[in-house]
């Protein structure tokens, strides 16, 4: 009986360290797909609260606006109710308001100028027609391409009057284009990762 000098190969021989490699790389992929799905996620969170806060902070002056002007809309004072959106120009990022009658007819209204104070304006550039006037809820809001416009009743029961405020948006526009951008990027290099990952396990 004849017995080989050749060393017996097992079948998993010189794949141990594939087989250590192999867990491994997917246990870094997974990371770092969990990373960058919780760092997106936090983002996106971080950017709706604060438009969530903005819109909030805009109703609330609009609001204060509307319980402000009760009586001059009801003595149609037009004068007084011009000094009263001109003591709003302190919130920057009113672009203008407008108080108008139950009819819908302008009483007063104010616009940002040049030198960054809202000053009465007979013509505030305030797109009232892409708003959704049907509502009948004491606020409503509607979004601009760089703005939006709160609405506020003036009165609880039967409104007198209403407000319109327009609000910047570019804050908020430029923040979502920048997390769009961001997770574009992140895809990329989650992708460059994962290829790097495979072929230094090819190269082993």
């Amino acid at each position: 009986m004849r017995f080989s000098s050749q060393p017996t190969q097992t079948p998993f021989a010189g794949t141990g360290r594939r087989r250590v490699v192999s867990p491994t790389i997917i246990a870094i992929t997974t990371l770092l797909i969990v990373a960058y799905m919780l760092i997106v996620s936090m983002v996106y969170r971080h950017v709706e609260e604060t438009h969530r806060l903005i819109r909030a902070q805009a109703t609330e002056i609009a609001a204060t606006a509307a319980e402000l002007a009760r009586f001059e809309v009801a003595a149609n004072d037009r004068v007084a109710l011009a000094f009263r959106l001109e003591a709003f120009t302190r919130f920057s990022q009113v672009h203008a308001m407008v108080i108008m009658d139950r009819r819908e007819q302008p009483l007063a209204a104010v616009q940002r100028n040049s030198a960054g104070n809202l000053s009465a304006s007979p013509h505030a550039t305030i797109a009232l027609e892409r708003l959704n006037t049907g509502e009948s809820s004491q606020s409503a809001l509607s979004k601009l391409d760089d703005s939006f416009v709160v609405r506020a009743a003036i009165g609880e029961i039967a409104p007198i009057g209403w407000v319109y405020l327009e609000h910047d948006n570019r804050w908020l526009l430029a923040a979502r284009k920048a997390l769009a951008a961001g997770v574009g990027g992140g895809a990329v290099l989650l992708a460059v990762a994962i290829m790097l990952l495979l072929r230094l396990r090819r190269a082993r």
